[in-house]
Parts: C-alpha cells; structure tokens; sequence
C-alpha cells in the first residue's frame, strides 16, 4: 500500500509538472504572438453596427491586430460605454466623431491620433419634399424651419455631432437659426415625419445612405456634396492620454492596423462590405450599397475622392472654430492652444 501510495505522489508530481510545463510552454508562445498584450476595443453595438467602423472590425478579421502582436477582443456599446472605457483606460482607441471635442474640453482626458473617415453625418429631405438643397430651406416662411435628428437616447435633442454637422450647414446657407425647430428623430420616422411637417433629417451611416438608395429622400448636404464643410473628417481615432503617453507602442500598433485596414477597404470595398455582411457587423445585406458607402468615406492612404487632402489637426481646427461660433464652446477659447494640446501627432 504504501509502495502505491509512493508511485501515486510520483504519477501525481509527474503530471502536475507537465501540466506546469505545458502551461508555461503556452504562455510563451501567447507573448512571442502578442507581445503587447491583449486589449478591447468597443466597436460593435448591441444589434446593427455601423459600416463607418469597418476598418476595426476588417483589422480583426484580417489579422492586423494579431500581425503588431496585439491580441483585439471587440466588445459591445453605447456612447457612454465608449467615453467610460476611454476614460479609465479599458479602451486604448475608438473611432467617434468630432463632437467629442466638446467632451475634450469638459475633461475627458483622450487624444485624437488621426482622422478616420469623412462623410457619414447627411442631412435630407423626404421624397416628396419641395427642397433639393440647403439653401433652399431659406424658402420657408412665417413659421419655423423643422429638422429631425438621429440620436441614439433622449426626448431632446443634444449637443452632438448630429445636430452640431446640420447647424453648421444651415448657419452657412444664412439661415439663422432661432428659426430653427429641434426634433428627436424616433425609429419610426415616416409617420412622424408627416405629423410633425418635418422639413429635413439627419441622419448618419447606413441610415442615410438607404434612406436616399431606396426611399427616395434627397441629399442636401454632406461633407462631399458641400464645400462649405472643407472635405473635412466627421470622425477621428481617439485614445487615452495616459496610454499615448505610457504604452506609445502600443497605440502605435493599434493605429497601423487600422490603417493597413483603411488601405484594404479603399482597394477592396465590395471585398470590405461582403465581410461585414457576412459576420454580421452590419444587418443591412446591401452588398454594392454598402460598398459604395465604404468608397465614400474616404478610407486609406492616397484614395481622397479626388478631393483636396486635409490634415486631421486642420478640421479640428476647422471644427473647434465652428462649435465656438455656434456658442457649444467658449468665445474666448484659444483654438490653436486646444487643439495642440487634444492632438497627438502620431508620426513622432
């Protein structure tokens, strides 16, 4: 009995060294892949993500990520999630647009590193609506001009992207905008837009681009069709200053993924939209639509539309400028100051 005993310890200790030495021998391996860890990046939303955060989810597919030796997992969100993530430094990078300025000055402590797309934020006009532009919204008289914006919560419309993107439009066609009705664009817009007599919409992403392609409604006003708005980033790549600063390398990684996804998306956009469709990024199966969606944005190295290229510190400037005028930040505040300080120039 005891001799079994002995031979079991020895079994035992055997086992539980190999065990140990496999383990250790798998952990080696995870760290030659990944030698800078593994990391969130809050991408996806609880049903339909949108087609502007492509580049993420073509990284992750493609092995990007995996090829800088950072092991991605995408996790589920809202906007709040997003912001909470970025400030306690759970999320080293997240692609959102430029009315996170606002929240750059009210404290949340992140950078921008680079532009990321230009055009997603559309306003339109319904099907059978008299305005084929803008400009053409200074017709209505004696009573208030009606717009319906897209947003995620709330009874009213808030001080975002969406609402900052169509009061710069109208500011510059002279409308002023104490004439100007504010509505919450509920998921049910085609009733509402004909109780309420809403003259133009704003919408983002696939929304609007489906909203033109099969409903009809018209394109007043986009960062493409309106020169007015300078070519300009709606959204732009921002990390936590305390990562910029402590894991340089690693933020480094994250944006060269990005932009070899950028890069394969501007060569390859019917490619970029089949694989959205099928992981199911996106619910829309709007193969070609989709596509040309992803054209539009601008996406990778030397594919700007045949547009004058920007830098991404010249529409934070143009950005910062226009929320000031609109009385969202400060008069007095010193653009070029605030924008050296929120940006990070990542080439260095």
């Amino acid at each position: 009995m005891k001799k079994g005993f002995l031979i079991f310890l020895a079994l035992s200790f055997t086992l539980s060294a190999s065990a140990c030495a496999d383990k250790k021998g798998r952990q080696e391996e995870y760290q030659k892949k990944f030698p800078l860890g593994k990391t969130k990046i809050r991408a996806l939303s609880e049903t339909s993500s949108a087609v502007c955060g492509s580049p993420i989810f073509i990284a992750y597919e493609k092995g990007f990520f995996a090829e800088e030796g950072i092991d991605v997992e995408l996790v589920a969100g809202d906007d709040k999630v997003t912001k909470a993530g970025l400030q306690n430094n759970e999320f080293p990078i997240a692609s959102e647009d430029f009315g996170y300025l606002i929240n750059i000055y009210q404290g949340l402590d992140i950078k921008v590193i680079a532009g990321a797309h230009k055009g997603c934020i559309k306003l339109l006009a319904a099907p059978d609506s008299p305005y084929n532009s803008a400009a053409d919204l200074k017709q209505i008289k004696g009573r208030k001009i009606k717009i319906a914006v897209c947003q995620a919560s709330g009874k009213a419309v808030s001080v975002g992207a969406n609402h900052i993107f169509a009061s710069i439009v109208l500011k510059r066609t002279g409308i002023d905008l104490k004439d100007v009705e504010w509505f919450v664009l509920p998921a049910d817009s085609y009733d509402f837009r004909h109780e309420n007599n809403i003259d133009a919409f704003v919408l983002r992403d696939i929304s609007a681009v489906l909203a033109v392609k099969k409903e009809g409604y018209k394109l007043l006003s986009d960062q493409f069709s309106d020169s007015d708005l300078n070519n300009a980033y709606c959204c732009f790549l921002y990390a936590p200053s305390k990562l910029v600063k402590e894991k340089p390398k690693l933020i480094k990684g994250l944006l060269k993924a990005y932009r070899k996804a950028a890069n394969y998306i501007a060569d390859n956009p019917q490619k970029a939209a089949e694989l959205d469709i099928d992981k199911k990024y996106v619910s829309a199966d709007q193969k070609e639509i989709i596509g040309d969606l992803l054209i539009s944005y601008d996406y990778g190295d030397g594919h700007n539309n045949g547009k004058k290229a920007r830098s991404a510190k010249d529409d934070l400037i143009f950005y910062v400028e226009e929320i000031k005028a609109l009385g969202y930040l400060p008069a007095s505040l010193n653009t070029k100051e605030f924008v050296e300080k929120a940006y990070f120039d990542n080439t260095r």
